[in-house]
This record gives C-alpha cells, sequence and structure tokens, in this order.
C-alpha cells in the first residue's frame, strides 16, 4: 500500500429537475457511468480502505454506490451530516479523528476537496473533477496537518475512460 486516503469528488449531478434542492439533486447519464468505471479502475489497482466516509447528499451517496457495484471492499461507512460542502478544514479534522483507520476514503464535494487535497499536498489543482479520485499518503501518521500529503495518483474520468467530454 502506497496511500493512506482516497479522497473522491461525487461523479456528474445533473440539475435538469426543477425544484430539487441542491442536497437531493442525482446523477445525470454521464455520472451513473463514470461511477462504477471508475469502480472498475479501484478494484484494478487494488485500492482497499478501512473505512468510508461520505457526504449524506443524494449524489455521494449514489457515487459511493455505483463506485462499490466494481470496487469490492468490506470498509463500513458513515455519513456525517457536516460532509455536506465540508471545508478543508473540516475534511482535515475527519481524517485525524480516523486516524486508526486509514486507509480512509471520504466522499465530499467542491470546492472543499480541491483546497484541501491542494493544501494537504502543496500541489496546484484548480478543479477535481467530478468523479476525480486523489490517491495520497501521509508522510506523519501521528498528527495529519496540511502539508503533510504526497498526492500518489490523481484519477480523473477524461483521461482513463472517457475522451473528449
Amino acid at each position: 500500500m502506497n496511500y493512506h486516503l482516497i479522497l473522491v469528488r461525487h461523479a456528474k449531478s445533473s440539475w435538469q429537475i426543477p425544484g430539487a434542492q441542491d442536497f437531493e439533486r442525482p446523477l445525470n447519464d454521464r455520472g451513473l457511468s463514470d461511477a462504477p468505471a471508475m469502480g472498475k479502475i479501484l478494484q484494478q489497482k487494488k485500492v482497499n480502505c478501512k473505512q468510508i466516509l461520505c457526504s449524506p447528499a443524494a449524489r455521494t451517496q449514489k457515487t459511493l454506490e455505483l463506485l462499490s457495484q466494481e470496487w469490492k471492499h468490506n470498509a463500513p461507512v458513515e455519513y456525517p451530516e457536516d460532509l455536506y460542502h465540508a471545508s478543508a478544514k473540516t475534511l482535515l479534522a475527519y481524517c485525524n479523528s480516523n486516524i486508526t483507520s486509514l486507509p480512509l476514503m471520504i466522499v465530499t464535494h467542491n470546492p472543499g476537496i480541491t483546497e484541501f487535497v491542494s493544501k494537504l499536498c502543496n500541489v496546484s489543482i484548480d478543479n477535481i473533477p467530478t468523479m476525480g479520485v486523489s490517491l495520497i499518503k501521509i508522510n506523519n501518521l501521528s498528527k495529519i496537518e496540511m502539508g503533510d500529503g504526497e498526492l500518489v495518483e490523481f484519477l480523473r474520468p477524461k483521461s482513463l475512460f472517457r475522451s473528449g467530454t
């Protein structure tokens, strides 16, 4: 294993349902196909984890459900309310409170996930795209701080299994 954190932005969601609240937005067709395709990649790479934290929003829950169809894991899943649009600071706190459960997967939203990966790994990422996955190694496992991470792999649907979109 060469990573401790698996940070996932939800798959592409739909804005097409009139009156739907942001929290309830479903995945669109691209999201419905990208999530299991990324699950297959995670399975091929033998990515595993001990714990999964997922935003309770509809699109993050569906992303994890579809991801799990191809990515076989037996990690317990929790849905903390404050992972919905969590800030980088909140994500860091969750990593530290679950440090004994590494490798840890967190499925959440932008802009928090992009800011967190950028600050944690001292990299400049403008935007983690939908269904983007960051595999991160942590250099200090006693207490994680910004700058302690090393971005081992940055997986994006466009570069892995979809071209031109």
